[in-house]
């Protein structure tokens, strides 16, 4: 289950928590400070919301994260006056992950049975996601030392330096001559006043402690503070030693004038009789995120072990929870589906609905056949308009008929060539509900209008004499008119609309279900109004792990040229074979903008973007059919896109975003042959179509849903 709740925020400075759990049975771990460093300062990133279980140690790995905000920053001059200059972290949120790393061994049962090699791969993928993540400090637990049971070297100063952390700390609680480790910090900015403390021995059981580490936080408005950062891990086979250490814990943090923030492998949930961590709560008047909840496990599936706490001073903003990735690529694609919208949706659709209406909505297949180049085809035109837009337009229609109260509603979007076939025929004759559909005029194929505006019923479609951005601004306009949203009870099939994006979602982890390894993954993905690269970097934004993403555009290059000169210059809109891509302004980019500002995705490492003008996608299409792929004019592209950019490290994915045989006479005149068309374009070939047509005006749309409809 995912959960994220926003509270309301007090006045004061923000500060983003990110944590990242890890829960598995073992044991180990050191630390050393690292000097004289200068830290990698990433002042741009503002709060993340994560939440995904580890898809790099194995499938009892857990990530989340958890958002605080400060009511009332804490100045603490004096000390700060007496302590030598330091590296301060300055920016208006900071944010910590915390990881249990069980000493590196990622599925195996026990580090013994990897060789060091192994050992520094699974290192090595932890290090990619902390750096990726860019997390201000990051609290660690069974993190080891150089010894015969860590394979010979430090783990932490691995993840330090690949990870970018100038400054760590390590406390080797557990010591012996056979194994060094324990708990550890590794932090962007200077750590002071640092406390490694083991509590008293608890034999049988390896020795356990905390590592407390202060750091100065120059947060905006001329705030200074001093926040106390702990990593902490308590004993896993008796709750009296956890009660004890917690105790122990508590005596170093009562009274402390610091903010607190304290996250730790607590191995205790917060029932009735496991009172460590309400204790700890208590005596160190710290508070946790909804501490009674069942639906936010990080253990075994239904456990809650591992623990934020944070001052009283402090404020939860959110937390999120997504089962493990690893685990989810192992499904098929409808429950694993189910288990993605859950976590977007937040818990509000019961997990019974949302399985009938995914159920109901992806009824047809994907198929990712790998071809002669080493890439993989990501076929998502197998649905009833053969088109991706199956995907949102059919989860959405399914969503409107598990929830709509009866009342009068008007499904209104407008379409470059797909979005109308999808959302007609997952609405037509869907009762009390109509559709409008907008497209410009002579500007999609003719099978592709032959696939929507022959339907009838309550499916309505307007020819617009005008470009598709004008359509576009016609559905923006409808929805500022109260009258129009009044009387039809207006609704959007766009992507515009979030129910459309994030379906759409879903594909992405079909797509790395496909692929030998995920981390190595590349998508190229055609894009046009940009929702589908906005579905992409969702799926990066809670877990999926793959590499980075191509926007792969026609010659109507607004984002390409924005993404490599930082100037926002639509120009007129050309007409290509490409046409569903036909937009130069995207609805969506300011969405894509957004993941990089307010969730801190690093966009510059992740998405590039390209264009590809009508000659070179004719070739690239005459080139997959040597290869022996057939390929639409838009497939074909972000093949070319892919096939441009991929390295021999890199695995690819392109998506196919529509059957080639909607785009017939592109198909024959450049590949000089004959195509055959599937039953669905077979039955509509002949059939009159039933548009209207009006200008490309707002008052000719306005009577024409008030008055004109038949």
């Amino acid at each position: 289950m995912m959960q994220e709740r926003t509270l309301s925020a007090p006045a004061g400075v923000s500060i983003g928590v990110g944590t990242l759990y890890k829960r598995e049975q073992g044991r180990l771990l050191q630390s050393r400070h690292q000097p004289g460093e200068t830290a990698q300062m990433n002042n741009n990133r503002s709060i993340q919301r994560y939440g995904f279980q580890a898809i790099l140690l194995s499938v009892a790995v857990l990530y989340s994260t958890q958002m605080v905000r400060a009511a009332a920053p804490t100045k603490n001059e004096s000390s700060a006056q007496q302590e030598t200059p330091r590296l301060v972290i300055s920016k208006p949120t900071l944010k910590v992950l915390m990881l249990n790393l069980a000493h590196g061994r990622k599925d195996g049962l026990n580090q013994l049975l990897k060789s060091e090699a192994a050992i520094r791969r699974n290192l090595e993928e932890i290090a990619t996601v902390l750096d990726k993540h860019s997390a201000d400090v990051v609290a660690l637990q069974e993190a080891d030392a150089p010894s015969f049971w860590s394979g010979g070297f430090d783990h932490v100063a691995l993840l330090a330096g690949q990870a970018g952390y100038p400054f760590y700390e390590s406390s080797n609680q557990a010591n012996s001559w056979f194994f060094s480790y324990g708990t550890a910090l590794l932090s962007r900015a200077t750590l002071s006043d640092v406390v490694h403390h083991t509590f008293k021995p608890t034999p049988p059981t390896m020795n356990k402690g905390y590592t407390l580490g202060q750091l100065a936080w120059q947060a905006g408005k001329g705030e200074s503070v001093l926040v106390d950062v702990v990593s902490v891990h308590l004993d896993f086979s008796r709750k009296s030693v956890r009660e004890q250490q917690s105790a122990e814990l508590s005596e170093t943090l009562v009274g402390r004038s610091n903010p607190l923030i304290v996250m730790g492998d607590f191995n205790s949930d917060w029932s009735a009789d496991e009172q460590v961590v309400r204790a700890l709560a208590e005596r160190a008047e710290l508070h946790v995120y909804r501490p009674d909840a069942d639906d936010l496990p990080t253990y075994a599936g239904s456990k809650r072990y591992d623990w934020i706490l944070i001052s009283k001073q402090l404020e939860f903003v959110s937390f999120e929870v997504l089962p493990d990735v690893d685990g989810l690529l192992q499904e098929a694609f409808v429950p694993r589906s189910v288990a993605v919208l859950q976590h977007l949706t937040k818990g509000e659709v019961s997990e019974q609905s949302m399985q009938r209406m995914v159920s109901l909505a992806f009824d047809f297949p994907l198929e990712t056949p790998l071809l002669s180049d080493g890439t993989r085809a990501l076929e998502l035109f197998h649905g009833p308009s053969l088109a991706f837009k199956d995907f949102g337009a059919r989860f959405m229609a399914r969503c409107l008929a598990e929830f709509h109260d009866g009342g009068p509603m008007t499904i209104l979007t407008a379409t470059s060539g797909d979005t109308g076939a999808a959302v007609a025929h997952a609405y037509y004759g869907q009762p009390g509900i109509e559709v409008v559909v907008l497209y410009p005029k002579g500007k999609i194929s003719p099978l592709q209008e032959k696939l929507f505006c022959t339907l009838g019923g309550n499916v309505h479609t307007i020819a617009v004499e005008a470009d598709f951005d004008t359509c576009q601004k016609l559905v923006k306009q409808s929805f500022d008119d109260e009258t129009l949203k009044r009387e039809l009870g207006l609704n959007s099939a766009n992507s515009i609309n979030i129910a459309r994006l994030v379906a759409q979602v879903c594909y992405y982890f079909e797509a790395a279900a496909a692929v030998d390894d995920v981390r190595r993954m590349v998508l190229s993905v055609p894009s046009g109004n940009f929702g589908n690269i906005t579905a992409g970097l969702i799926a990066s934004t809670i877990g999926l792990p793959y590499k980075r993403i191509i926007a792969a555009t026609n010659a109507n290059d607004t984002v390409p040229r924005f993404l490599a000169s930082g100037r926002w210059d639509p120009r007129p809109t050309l007409t290509t074979i490409t046409n569903a891509m036909d937009i130069s302004l995207p609805n969506n980019f300011p969405r894509v903008l957004e993941l990089g500002e307010r969730h801190g995705l690093p966009l510059k490492e992740l998405l590039s973007s390209t264009s590809l003008d009508d000659d070179a996608t004719r070739d690239a299409m005459k080139k997959l059919h040597f290869r022996g792929y057939l390929a639409d004019p838009h497939t074909a592209l972000a093949w070319s896109a892919l096939e441009g950019s991929l390295q021999s490290d890199e695995e690819g994915v392109f998506l196919c975003t529509a059957h080639p045989a909607k785009f017939l006479e592109v198909i024959e005149e450049t590949l000089g042959i004959d195509l055959p068309l599937p039953s669905e374009l077979e039955i509509v070939k002949d059939k009159e179509i039933l548009s209207s047509t009006i200008k490309g005006e707002f008052a000719a749309l306005r009577g024409e849903l008030l008055g004109g409809r038949g």
